[in-house]
């Protein structure tokens, strides 16, 4: 039994060994390709898996496993996802049509550690990914994917809500400074004492929100609409 156990292990240990320099070099390929439409494409995998999804390295006692889920709520956003997925990443992702949203799901190492290495996609600790942000039009595809996903509009405000207020500052703040979109912050504790304080970025002024509608925009149909609606009412 014991000699059963160890020879498995020293093959784990063989195939780990075989895989780990190709993992690498698919790792440094995926570093080295800077095309600007390359970063565009990833800043949006991130922005939607930093608000509706979830990227992990998890252990159990069977092994380490490299997860990445996401969770559209809009067949726009699930086809340019998956579109953005295979153009980075190479590889068609399942998904389910669930009710009211779809459920995407993958195991994908090389996925999983390169998209690590920009932000941590906690939902209490994700930061931007500032390696990706280093143009306008990366910023800008950016706010479009995070905003599809946690955005809230209606004809008098565009506004996102999260427990993280240090990345909902940093996101109040590229807005500000690099598409001269104004907003306010608000901060509510709710009235489960257990729950996170949540922190709400609200852009209500209409000049405002016509600067978003140039300057962002979004993917999103039905928000999309909305925006177009509200904004066509001003005149």
């Amino acid at each position: 039994m014991g000699y059963e156990a160890n020879t498995s292990e020293r093959g784990r240990e063989a195939v780990l060994a075989r895989w780990k320099p190709i993992l690498e070099k698919e790792l440094l390929n995926l570093s080295l390709n800077t095309s600007d439409d390359m970063i565009i494409k990833k800043a949006s995998i991130i922005a939607c898996l930093i608000a509706d999804g979830t990227v992990a390295r998890r252990i159990s006692k069977n092994g380490t496993h490299f997860e990445i889920y996401f969770y559209p709520d809009d067949v726009q956003l699930l086809k340019k996802f998956l579109f953005n997925y295979k153009t980075v990443y190479n590889r068609n992702l399942p998904f389910k049509k669930m009710r009211g949203y779809y459920r995407v799901y993958t195991k994908h190492k090389i996925a999983v550690l390169d998209l690590l290495q920009y932000t941590n996609f906690s939902g209490l600790a994700w930061t931007l990914p500032v390696k990706l942000l280093s143009s306008k039009k990366s910023k800008a595809e950016f706010l479009r994917a995070y905003f599809d996903c946690e955005g809230y509009v209606n004809n008098r405000v565009v506004r996102v809500e999260s427990v993280n207020n240090i990345g909902l500052t940093e996101i109040q703040k590229m807005l500000l400074e690099d598409f001269g979109i104004e907003s306010k912050m608000y901060h509510y504790r709710r009235k489960q004492k257990l729950w996170n304080v949540n922190h709400i970025l609200s852009i209500h002024k209409n000049s405002e929100r016509i600067k978003f509608l140039k300057e962002i925009g979004f993917d999103h149909s039905r928000k999309k609409k909305l925006l177009i609606a509200s904004v066509a009412e001003l005149g």
